[in-house]
């Protein structure tokens, strides 16, 4: 689902209707050439594309050599539906093992997921609008 400025509506990532044991998971390229990727529905990953893991860096090779397509995907090629593809410039779906999507959240409890933790593993509380702290 795609909001007014591109942005999609929810980052969390979805089981993929295709491939048992498989996500379909966000992943944004900023300027500065880093990938976040969206682990959970308030938890991302921040890599460069020196650090980013080896399985995502094949599947962003074989995207980029597959779809060379203008960014607008309607169709998304068979090759391409259990590896990934490109939404425009920045964005991207990666199609993730459960296995990899879960190593990819790390250390982090389920507590610190659910509230909201950045790249570290740390937990970040979102404040509420009562909370004058």
């Amino acid at each position: 689902m795609r909001g007014e400025k591109g942005e999609p509506t929810s980052l969390a990532p979805v089981k993929d209707a295709i491939w048992p044991g498989h996500w379909v998971v966000y992943v944004k390229r900023t300027l500065s050439d880093h990938f976040v990727i969206y682990v959970d529905k308030k938890y991302n990953r921040r890599f460069s594309l020196k650090d980013l893991p080896t399985e995502i860096k094949e599947k962003l090779v074989l995207i980029h050599s597959l779809d060379s397509r203008a960014f607008e995907v309607v169709d998304i090629p068979e090759e391409l539906e259990d590896i990934g593809w490109r939404i425009d410039d920045t964005w991207y779906q990666f199609v993730l093992s459960e296995k990899l999507l879960d190593e990819l959240k790390g250390s982090a409890s389920n507590d610190a997921l659910k509230e909201g933790a950045d790249d570290t593993g740390g937990a970040r509380k979102e404040k509420s609008k009562g909370d004058s702290h």
